[in-house]
């Protein structure tokens, strides 16, 4: 049995199963910015998982509202994380 702040995993013979028990959206929202924080700390401090992933779906939405085809998002992703991980991408630009 493994146990995380949220999760229990249980194996049994032939099994495998986790039971995610109901969390306050805040407070798993707050856990994952920190794991995020804790494996990530060259990124900006103002730079959180929560807002990465906001920008993400902003850029999906114009995407769909543009027309524009999966592939050219999906490059696009990529090519913004790895501005993120190189630290040229803050939350005031």
């Amino acid at each position: 049995i493994r146990r995380g702040k949220h999760r229990l995993e249980k194996h049994l013979l032939g099994y495998h199963f986790s039971l995610l028990p109901y969390t306050k959206k805040k407070e798993l929202k707050a856990e994952l910015n920190d794991v995020f924080r804790e494996q990530h700390p060259d990124i900006p401090p103002s730079l959180t998982l929560s807002k990465i992933r906001n920008l993400k779906r902003v850029v999906l939405d114009q995407a769909f509202r543009l027309d524009l085809e999966h592939s050219t998002v999906a490059l696009a992703y990529v090519y913004f994380e790895k501005l993120v991980f190189k630290g040229l991408v803050s939350k005031p630009n």
